[in-house]
């Protein structure tokens, strides 16, 4: 609808009109699922938006994309976490997030498919809450975050809800999928697991901030950060 510029308080943005829909459930939704493939692929392509992201921030390698949303996120989760840190957190479970978020930067950095150029459009935060389903439509939210960066993270995060179900990421039809892309996103959706290990626990710590939900959001969240933990282990031995 509009451009919104706070230079008083270093806020710019679109103003959109308001959705009166709910948050999306993709495991549930298919169709819908198909048609962000499709949305997400044709963003990736498009050259005209390319051209208007193409900044000094073009020579932005895979790996920048890929320490930008996991890597930094883990680093400062971590953080909110030691500051107010849960009685069932212990030293050596730190340690081990630690240690693991290194690996997995380790990981990606020696990956040659990560050091190619980050230089496709990309949405940057396509999860459930940012797709609003109506009776008859649905909409991409909070696109606040568009830049150029890595499709292989899009799709990881895009995809995710499905693959923590047990789905494998190759059943969906993601076009121009090349050796690069399988590389990377296989390392992407171990960080989207890793994710679900520190993500609750900085949750967990922020809870009080609504203390009548304080005690029902802290039991999911421990409860969800458990159980990654737990299918994290299993899966990469650590």
């Amino acid at each position: 609808m509009d451009w919104l510029d706070f230079p008083e308080i270093g806020f710019a943005g679109l103003l959109q009109r308001q959705v009166n829909g709910r948050t999306a459930n993709f495991r549930d939704d298919p169709v819908l699922v198909e048609h962000l493939i499709d949305l997400v692929s044709r963003l990736h392509k498009d050259a005209e938006i390319r051209s208007h992201l193409n900044t000094f921030e073009s020579e932005k390698t895979c790996l920048d994309h890929f320490v930008e949303t996991y890597i930094d996120r883990f680093n400062a989760d971590m953080e909110e976490v030691v500051a107010a840190q849960p009685s069932f957190v212990s030293a050596s479970l730190l340690k081990w997030m630690r240690n693991e978020t290194e690996r997995l930067l380790a990981t990606a950095d020696s990956a040659p498919a990560f050091h190619n150029p980050a230089g496709d459009p990309v949405h940057g935060d396509l999860h459930e809450g940012n797709v609003l389903v109506t009776p008859n439509d649905w909409f991409v939210v909070d696109w606040d975050d568009l830049a150029l960066g890595d499709p292989a993270v899009e799709f990881a995060v895009l995809l995710w809800p499905m693959v923590y179900q047990g789905r494998k990421w190759s059943e969906f039809s993601i076009p121009d999928v090349d050796d690069s892309f399988r590389e990377r996103i296989e390392v992407c959706l171990r960080a989207q697991l890793l994710d679900e290990v520190i993500d609750p626990l900085a949750d967990y710590v922020a809870a009080d901030a609504v203390p009548s939900k304080q005690l029902e959001v802290q039991v999911v969240k421990r409860k969800r950060h458990e159980e990654a933990l737990e299918r994290y282990r299993s899966l990469w031995r650590t």
